[in-house]
């Protein structure tokens, strides 16, 4: 332990001491410290520091990656130094927030492209139902809009999977908890009954969607079973540490979340509706900017009621006109992105969650651009604020509840005549929220957390790299080590070797997969930036004719870092004696001038552990 309060001193000294750290925190292999002034940190010193393997800038924090210890340099940290512990004097409400929408962002992160996929198919729904396809004549229909809206309906349980990776809880502790949030006798009970006293209320829409009440479980589910660890004996450990959880953790959530939602929900239907008397102006203004925060929160269903009763009673709705174009406010966010990043990664994405957005689905543009920037988060907000405040000017009214995005227009045309004053002002409105959503972004400065900034970018113009990450979590150790004498040798090429802690290969490039053993432990990938990777998963792992692994991908598939590409079970290879230390090497190692390995003893997926030299400019 005493090596790791020498390191924390040094990190903490590093960054301006104690008086300069508002906050610190940490995640799976980073210390994330918020700052007072970013300049009092000694950036050449923690570049040059063994242990600090990365620094990362962005989002209102300055975080150094020192690997799988973290939580051991973390615990140091706090027990000698007074960070973290709050007198009642102190509030920081900024950092609060930065935490709270970076925990959101990274647990939606793993699950990014596959939600931005299905979100792309709701749209395509949507363009279905436009032209006249419903559930009941259309058997196309029915099949995208479950491809589509099921990943939607049950997001809990995806957001339980990286909920538990975030917090460190056993994974399928994280499922029973999401499993529980979305039983159906609880759904779609019309009443519940008490317990102890105690009542059991839902949302109106359920846990069906929902983001928070999970991420809250898992997160409770995390501070029980850490404790449990420690008081419960090996010998029961197995079965009892995710019992006692569960038997804590998932009541408390649904008698405690529920009603607290409920409540709160209905406080904000009343808020509006006194409001909509008072002002409309005013009412457009703040349910415009408040509408996706509401959402985020769950606390939207207090405006389903007063939506539905305006329809019945006056064939029209004011306060659904507010929040319907919202979207195009993120929509112009989207694009302003997409214009202003240097990220070709952040650009890449950005392109098909601006096509959702069109459509009305913003779930992928909230959870993976504007909201982990921060700031186009606010901006889109207040372009949702400033076209409110337009409709409520203009008392434009939303004549029916129909389709979502561009086909909303169809809402605002006014069944009882040929006047388009509605329809027109809807489609100012439109325009105004997009226009909003991307000068607000467009201008502003915010970090942009692109891989290669200005700066690197001047320091590698004396030399251009490639940069190889790692597949796999575990133990890195040198190729020459390898038991298996051509990889040993450097036959194949120059690289590094990993001797795996879980049974997932991920793509350590951008490129495509040009080869792919029939035995499946091994595959050839082709970067964009030219380099040849071949990794090959174990020793002498072919005499097990492919069983024990599962190819994810094909020969000819593009892959994205990070995308996994190989599960093999290695408690079942290793019981059969196989040695699981995988080779990555570069197979045109001879195009590089050289080669450097990370110096690290561990690796996760996502670090660099290969950095290939190609050219020079003097």
């Amino acid at each position: 332990m005493q090596k790791y309060e020498s390191l924390a001193r040094e990190l903490l000294q590093a960054v301006g001491g104690e008086a300069n750290v508002q906050q610190v925190t940490h995640c799976l292999t980073r210390l994330r410290f918020t700052l007072k002034d970013d300049q009092l940190v000694d950036k050449p010193y923690l570049e040059q520091h063994p242990d600090a393997l990365a620094l990362v800038q962005g989002g209102g924090q300055f975080q150094i990656v020192i690997g799988h210890h973290v939580a051991d340099v973390y615990a140091s940290l706090l027990e000698f130094s007074k960070l973290n512990q709050s007198d009642g004097s102190k509030s920081d409400s900024g950092s609060l927030w930065n935490n709270f929408m970076g925990i959101v962002s990274g647990v939606f992160q793993p699950s990014m492209g596959v939600l931005v996929a299905t979100s792309m198919i709701k749209g395509l729904v949507a363009v279905l139902s436009f032209c006249g396809f419903t559930a009941e004549n259309s058997g196309l229909y029915v099949l995208l809009e479950a491809t589509g809206d099921g990943f939607s309906q049950f997001l809990p349980i995806v957001l339980a999977i990286n909920a538990t990776s975030y917090f460190q809880v056993h994974l399928f502790t994280g499922v029973a908890l999401a499993a529980a949030l979305l039983y159906p006798n609880l759904n779609l009970a019309q009443e519940l009954p008490t317990f102890f006293g105690f009542p059991i209320s839902l949302p109106m829409g359920g846990y069906y969607q929902t983001v928070l009440p999970i991420i809250i479980a898992v997160w409770l589910a995390s501070k029980v079973e850490k404790w449990l660890k420690k008081v419960v004996p090996d010998m029961v450990k197995f079965f009892l540490v995710p019992l006692l959880t569960l038997l804590t953790t998932a009541p408390l959530t649904l008698l405690l979340l529920g009603p607290i939602s409920v409540t709160l929900s209905n406080w904000v239907g009343d808020f509006f509706q006194a409001l909509y008397h008072l002002s409309p102006i005013l009412l457009g203004l703040i349910l415009g900017g408040l509408w996706q925060v509401l959402v985020l929160f769950g606390l939207h269903w207090g405006l389903i009621p007063i939506i539905t009763i305006q329809m019945e009673t006056k064939g029209f709705s004011p306060l659904l006109a507010i929040i319907t174009f919202v979207s195009f406010s993120q929509l112009g966010t989207v694009l302003a992105i997409i214009l202003k990043t240097k990220d070709k990664h952040k650009r890449r994405m950005g392109y098909p969650m601006a096509l959702s957005a069109l459509f009305g689905v913003t779930e992928p543009a909230i959870y993976g651009l504007s909201l982990p920037l921060r700031f186009p988060f606010l901006a889109s907000n207040l372009g949702g604020a400033i076209q409110g405040a337009y409709i409520g000017w203009t008392a434009t009214h939303s004549f029916t509840m129909g389709g979502l995005g561009i086909f909303a227009l169809a809402n605002f045309i006014d069944p009882r005549g040929r006047d388009l004053t509605n329809l027109i002002q809807a489609i100012t409105a439109m325009l105004l929220a997009t226009a909003s959503g991307f000068l607000l972004t467009y201008l502003a400065k915010f970090p942009d957390s692109s891989e290669v900034t200005e700066e690197k970018q001047n320091e590698q113009s004396l030399h251009s790299s490639v940069y190889i990450m790692s597949p796999l979590t575990g133990k890195v150790v040198p190729l020459e080590e390898m038991s298996d004498p051509v990889f040993a040798s450097g036959t194949f090429g120059k690289g590094i070797a990993i001797q795996p802690e879980q049974g997932v290969l991920f793509s350590p490039i951008q490129g495509q997969v040009t080869s792919l053993f029939p035995t499946q432990h091994a595959i050839g990938l082709l970067s964009d930036d030219g380099a040849e990777v071949l990794i090959h998963i174990g020793v002498d792992t072919v005499q097990s004719q492919g069983e024990g692994f599962t190819a994810l991908v094909s020969v000819g598939d593009s892959v994205e870092p990070g995308q996994a590409l190989i599960q093999f079970n290695q408690e079942e290879l290793e019981r059969k004696g196989f040695d699981l230390t995988t080779a990555v090497v570069l197979t045109n190692s001879e195009a590089y001038l050289d080669i450097l390995r990370t110096n690290t003893d561990e690796t996760i997926p996502g670090e660099v552990i290969l950095t290939a030299i190609k050219t020079t400019h003097l």
